[in-house]
């Protein structure tokens, strides 16, 4: 009797062993993993892509040593852009797409810069200490120039800031990251031959369509332009006495600016004037003048040795009005824009958005 109170007694202990680890382990697995925040900025050390034949392709990016995982199906801000991993590889210069890299890496072969591009990295890290990128913001670089407008070269299509007045050798050489011609009508100097409108990298172009290269209230500009184009769609003239612009048009600018129909020097007041007057026709942009203070961001760009800022937005501080004109566009401009999604803790959901227009009284 006592051998079988013993062997029970066993029994009962060893099965309480196995019982009480399997309880634990039960419990943990029924815990939903907390993710952590894990979020990096800095200089791109490397990138990669798994699967190059997919267009949604997963990869990772290396930033300050810490590995990061690009998830399937991410698209990857630019300054002005968007793009899915892949395309940020398959829209490199082409040198990069021969060696079947980004150029944005700084162990990249093709990249002569000595420098990566920066990343911005909104990540979790998982329990099993993997990193996973929920958001990236991609900058070739982060360089801004501010100064007067001392020269414009019209036949080229660039500009000078803080230079010598009228001279085209000194100063910062800035040229619009244009490739679509929206602004601009660019060539010569630091173009590449068979360039999109002289597009150092098209993948960190200006937004062609939300205008990113404004007035301080957001009226889109230009810079006119000496080569000859031909209007394939005019504009009809308003029931307000606002002239149109024929379909056939040849739009072409004097050697001083002044004349194309395109990028209208109409559009502008007397130099000097402030408030400048109304827009003459917003259907048309307004064009960067001599003297004008300009804000330049983007990245250098040292192509058959010159040296130019390849800008994807561009701020002139001066503040144009349109006219309340059914028949006449008016713009707006987002400089700030804030969105504080409803958290457990606080229970709140807050916005902030601060713009300027340019019809400010409707």
């Amino acid at each position: 009797m006592k051998n079988d109170k013993d062997r029970i007694g066993r029994f009962i202990r060893t099965s309480l062993l196995l019982v009480v680890p399997l309880v634990a382990w039960l419990r943990a697995g029924s815990v939903q993993a907390v993710p952590v925040a894990a979020n990096i900025t800095g200089e791109i050390e490397r990138i990669t892509l798994d699967t190059p034949g997919d267009h949604w392709s997963s990869g990772t990016i290396v930033v300050g040593g810490q590995i990061v995982i690009l998830p399937r199906n991410l698209l990857i801000d630019l300054p002005a852009n968007r793009l899915t991993l892949k395309q940020l590889f398959e829209q490199a210069p082409a040198a990069c797409i021969a060696n079947g890299e980004t150029g944005l890496a700084k162990a990249d072969a093709c990249n002569l810069s000595g420098a990566g591009g920066f990343a911005t990295i909104s990540a979790n890290r998982s329990d099993a200490g993997n990193v996973i990128a929920g958001d990236v913001l991609i900058e070739k670089g982060k360089e801004v120039v501010n100064g007067a407008v001392t020269f414009i070269n019209y036949a080229d299509g660039y500009f000078r800031l803080s230079g010598q007045p009228g001279v085209d050798n000194a100063g910062v050489i800035v040229r619009l990251n244009d490739p679509t011609s929206r602004h601009t009508v660019q060539q010569g100097l630091g173009c590449l031959p068979g360039s999109q409108n002289c597009s150092p990298d098209p993948r960190f172009t200006l937004d062609p369509d939300n205008y990113t290269n404004v007035f301080t209230t957001g009226f889109p500009l230009c810079l006119p332009s000496t080569v000859p184009r031909t209007l394939v769609t005019g504009l009809p003239a308003t029931a307000s006495g606002i002239p149109g612009v024929a379909a056939g048009t040849v739009a072409q600018a004097a050697a001083d600016g002044t004349g194309d129909v395109l990028c209208p020097s109409t559009n502008r007041g007397p130099a000097g004037v402030v408030p400048e007057p109304e827009v003459a026709d917003s259907r048309l942009f307004a064009p960067i003048k001599l003297g004008d203070s300009v804000s330049a961001e983007g990245n250098f760009e040292t192509i058959a040795g010159a040296t130019f800022l390849s800008s994807h937005t561009t701020t002139v501080q001066r503040a144009l009005q349109t006219k309340n004109d059914p028949a006449q566009p008016d713009y707006l401009f987002l400089e700030e824009v804030f969105i504080d999604a409803p958290g457990f803790i606080n229970q709140r959901a807050r916005a902030l958005f601060i713009g300027f227009t340019t019809l400010a009284t409707p």
